[in-house]
């Protein structure tokens, strides 16, 4: 890493070197908190899950290399008889999609990797790790060009920003969604040949159709505003961030697709409400299963963890496997009866209440503010979870503190175009931290699932930042 850094960065020489030993430091300590805080000596949560699952699928290989090949490249995606070959493998059956299923993804990327890791779980890390560092480093390459910060300060915010390193440095879908991220900002922002261009359009595309679609959608939705809205008043741009809002809301009520986008947002929000909850998913068919309350746990008997055995009378809902709407109250009265165990799941430790959706458009008008308090101030002190939340809340803290005293204090003259990028990335940063507060009540899965807008934040830190003031406000310049 020194001798290549030499060469393609002569300016950087330890620093390259040094800021990747920092990352795979923080990817040693993610590595410690699912393995020791949260799993008692084994990995564990999506990162642990990931791992066995990938394993069960490079197995698969070797057993049955036609089968591999076909849930590879998404020919074969019957659930049955995915469960029929691997009835481990409780994440690819998580959605219906094929090549943009991100699980599925996550699990196929670490297939491949056992053929060079031999089941060192290291190597993984080192791997995804090293992905995201290179995507960060050709994304400080264009921000050093409008920044006045030196390119070492750049590179090293933009890779140790701590949620982003943290969660950039794992082994599941954020390093590679953060690869391509970075990838696509230069892309589409910075003044490049065709080629270095259309690479970076392209891989970024996919790494983020791959790996978070949703916010690939976000992010395309706000090149829309940087392209053509962003040059309505370009000595306003607070204006033309209304003006853009106003007419989406206007073309998806006209597209018919308001609607859906409500119903599909409210689902996503009752699914993770689920998840927070905890509770017992009992067999029905092929298409229906019962939920339980976790507090009603107890009203079962439990033989070997798949049957339940109902010892007292209660209540549950009769549930739609794919269909959300079709959901309705029922009593489980028929004492002694068994139920297959579809699933089990515990409370999240850190789960929050938010106003529940309903399929209500003004519903989630209103929600707004409770939204960005949740994602941009949360988790507090005294909130629910582990020691972990200390951290994430002082990173907001910083972040958002830093961010006022630069645009009071520091903040640097900005050309009109450079002032377009900016607002866009805090439009990109303002729809994640929405959508994400939406849908998510769970203030662990907030500080991982906001990573993107965090990074967009920290750009337009770097940006808007002007070191000479600093300088001069510090008495570094003399008169």
């Amino acid at each position: 890493m020194h001798n290549w850094s030499k060469k393609r960065f002569p300016e950087l020489k330890w620093w390259l070197p040094i800021i990747f030993l920092v990352k795979l430091l923080v990817a040693l300590f993610f590595l410690y908190v699912y393995t020791y805080h949260y799993g008692g000596g084994e990995l564990t949560a999506d990162a642990g899950r990931f791992f066995q699952e990938s394993q069960v699928f490079y197995n698969l290989l070797w057993e049955h290399p036609d089968m591999y090949f076909k849930f590879f490249f998404g020919i074969e995606n019957d659930p049955r008889i995915v469960d029929a070959f691997m009835d481990e493998l409780g994440h690819w059956n998580t959605s219906s999609h094929t090549l943009s299923n991100d699980s599925r993804n996550v699990i196929r990327i670490n297939s491949l990797l056992f053929f060079i890791s031999n089941g060192k779980i290291l190597v993984h890390f080192l791997v995804f790790s090293l992905i995201s560092f290179l995507a960060t480093i050709d994304l400080a390459l264009f921000i050093r060009k409008w920044s006045t910060l030196s390119f070492p300060v750049v590179l090293a915010v933009l890779a140790l920003l701590p949620s982003v390193a943290f969660w950039g440095s794992s082994i599941i879908k954020e390093p590679l969604l953060l690869a391509g991220l970075c990838i696509l900002i230069r892309g589409v922002f910075d003044d490049l040949s065709f080629k270095g261009k259309w690479w970076r359009l392209l891989l970024g595309l996919a790494l983020m159709l791959m790996f978070k679609p949703y916010i690939l959608a976000i992010f395309l939705v706000v090149l829309l505003f940087y392209f053509v809205f962003s040059r309505l008043v370009p000595k306003l741009q607070l204006v033309n961030v209304v003006v853009f809002f106003i007419f989406g809301a206007l073309i998806t009520q006209w597209s018919g697709k308001l609607d859906s986008a409500v119903s599909l947002v409210s689902r996503q929000q009752q699914d993770f409400m689920n998840v927070r909850d905890g509770g017992l998913y009992l067999e029905i068919d092929d298409d229906y299963y019962y939920y339980v309350y976790f507090s009603n746990r107890d009203k079962f008997q439990f033989l070997d963890g798949h049957i339940a055995v109902l010892k007292e009378p209660t209540g549950a809902y009769i549930a739609h496997k794919r269909n959300y709407n079709d959901r309705k109250t029922v009593s489980l009265t028929n004492v002694g009866e068994v139920y297959p165990v579809h699933l089990s799941m515990t409370q999240a430790g850190s789960g929050i209440d938010v106003t529940r959706i309903d399929n209500s458009l003004w519903t989630m008008i209103k929600m707004i503010p409770e939204v960005l308090y949740n994602t941009t101030i949360r988790p507090l002190p005294n909130d629910k979870g582990s020691w972990l939340k200390y951290l994430a809340f002082i990173e907001n803290i910083l972040l958002f503190l830093g961010l006022i005293l630069i645009t009071l204090f520091t903040r640097r003259k900005l050309n009109k175009r450079i002032k377009r990028m900016v607002w866009t990335l805090i439009v990109f940063a303002f729809l994640v931290f929405v959508v994400v507060g939406w849908t998510t009540p769970v203030l662990g899965a907030i500080v991982r699932y906001k990573v993107p807008g965090v990074l967009a934040l920290g750009i337009v830190g770097l940006l808007l930042i002007d070191f000479y003031k600093i300088q001069k406000i510090l008495g570094l310049v003399k008169k």
